[in-house]
């Protein structure tokens, strides 16, 4: 009963998912044809409604800045493309520019990418296991480097490799460290740690999304050891320490010895020697 109402709420979600992606879809499909329809005014507001809308996808959100960025080039609008390009490269510092457009409408975008270079940090969010030294349970360390505050909200999600159900922990506000302690039972080694990262910006565009549920990130676990089974670790003991290795070659010595002795103790004509007799 529980497996079947698990079932039918993940399903809606899925439907719901869907029918959000639907939307903001048409948001940057919007802004994309004004654009090539050289409706820069258009392109820029259509753009901007598909930001303030929200749900948007890392790539769709980088898309939906470059969109405005260029559009305000065009218009001669620095101040709102320099604005837009910072953001863009927050989320894509690999970006690049169209060399074929003039150095005027360039300029935005390479004050942009200056201003980024010129940070100790770029955006950023790590995941890792904290104090690998220290004793269970396994603590997850996350942490963000945000220049231009854009996330609003950071949602972790983690649990031990395989594991049914995740422990959810929110970045607060102003927060750059999370810790979260995997849920663990009383004993229990855990040799990877599964976990889900959201970064959502005030509109609710994700900014950052590592793993889903059907396929989430997976980091190992530095301080995990193997079970210790009969006194020897797991996969840690040589060939020739195994007590199967030794009744192995006990069971080759005795084969080998018989085999010998039955050899010899056969008569002359089955032994495989032929035997000459002299005299009657």
């Amino acid at each position: 009963m529980m497996k079947s109402l698990t079932t039918a709420l993940a399903l809606i979600c899925l439907l719901g998912a869907a029918d959000a992606a639907a939307q903001t879809a048409e948001g940057l499909a919007a802004a994309e044809e004004a654009f090539v329809n050289l409706e820069y005014e258009a392109a820029s507001e259509a753009a901007q409604q598909a930001l303030e809308s929200g749900g948007n996808s890392p790539s769709d959100t980088q898309r939906l800045y470059e969109l405005i960025g260029l559009s305000a080039s065009f218009l001669e609008d620095d101040s709102r493309a320099y604005d837009a390009y910072l953001r863009m490269l927050a989320l894509n510092p690999d970006a690049e520019m169209d060399r074929s457009l003039p150095p005027t409408m360039r300029t935005p975008f390479l004050r942009a990418r200056g201003w980024w270079s010129a940070q100790n940090e770029r955006f950023s969010v790590s995941v890792e296991v904290a104090d690998p030294g220290a004793p269970q349970p396994v603590r997850i360390a996350l942490e963000m480097h945000d220049p231009l505050q854009l996330a609003a909200s950071v949602r972790l999600r983690v649990r031990p490799a395989g594991a049914e159900t995740y422990e959810d922990r929110d970045l607060q506000s102003g927060e750059r460290r999370l810790m979260s302690s995997v849920p663990l039972e009383v004993g229990a080694d855990v040799r990877e740690v599964d976990y889900i990262l959201e970064v959502r910006d005030a509109q609710s565009n994700v900014l950052v999304q590592r793993g889903t549920e059907m396929d989430p990130q997976r980091i190992e676990n530095p301080r995990y050891e193997p079970p210790v089974l009969g006194g020897s670790v797991q996969g840690g003991s040589e060939v020739w320490e195994e007590w199967w290795f030794w009744s192995l070659i006990g069971g080759v010595v005795a084969g080998a010895a018989l085999g010998v002795g039955l050899y010899f103790g056969l008569p002359p004509q089955l032994n495989g020697q032929t035997q000459v007799v002299f005299g009657l």
